[in-house]
C-alpha cells in the first residue's frame, strides 16, 4: 500500500521499474500493489511481478492519481469476481505496456480505466483479457 500515514494521497511519483526480481503473490482476496497519489501530474513505473492466486483476488496493481502508468512487469490474476481487473489505472491519461498482463480468461478486464477525459495507450507486451476502457472507475 503506497499511502501516507494518515491514509491521504501520497506527493511522489512511484518508480519500481528496476524491480524485475521483486516477485509479489496474493494469496487471499486481496490488492498486489494499491498505490494512491495525488493526482499532481504524477506517475507510475513499475517492472514488479504480482500474481493474484485467488478467484476472489483484487487487482495486481490499483493505481489512482496518476497521470501516467507504465508497466514492463508480469501481472497475472486468477480473480474471476467483476472488479478483479489486473491493472486497474483510474483516471490516467497516458498508459503504457512492455510487459505481460494476464487475466483469468478473456471475458474478465487485462486493464481497466475510466471513461473521463483524452487517453494515449500503447502496448508492445503482451495482453490476456478486455481492456475496459468504458468503465467508471
Amino acid at each position: 500500500m503506497y499511502l501516507n500515514e494518515d491514509g491521504s494521497a501520497v506527493a511522489a511519483n512511484l518508480d519500481f521499474s528496476d524491480s524485475s526480481e521483486l516477485k509479489i503473490k496474493v494469496t487471499g482476496s486481496g490488492i498486489g500493489v494499491k498505490a494512491t497519489l495525488d493526482g499532481n501530474e504524477r506517475s507510475v513505473n513499475t517492472g514488479v511481478s504480482v500474481a493474484v492466486a485467488n478467484a476472489t483476488g483484487g487487482s495486481a496493481i490499483d493505481v489512482s492519481g496518476a497521470k501516467t502508468v507504465a508497466n514492463s512487469g508480469i501481472l497475472t490474476s486468477a480473480s474471476t469476481v467483476a472488479g478483479g481487473n489486473v491493472l486497474n489505472v483510474h483516471d490516467a491519461e497516458t498508459i503504457s505496456n512492455s510487459g505481460t498482463i494476464t487475466a483469468s480468461s478473456a471475458d474478465i478486464a487485462a486493464i481497466a480505466m475510466s471513461n473521463a477525459g483524452n487517453k494515449t495507450f500503447t502496448n508492445t507486451g503482451d495482453i490476456t483479457g478486455l481492456l475496459d476502457f468504458a468503465t467508471r472507475r
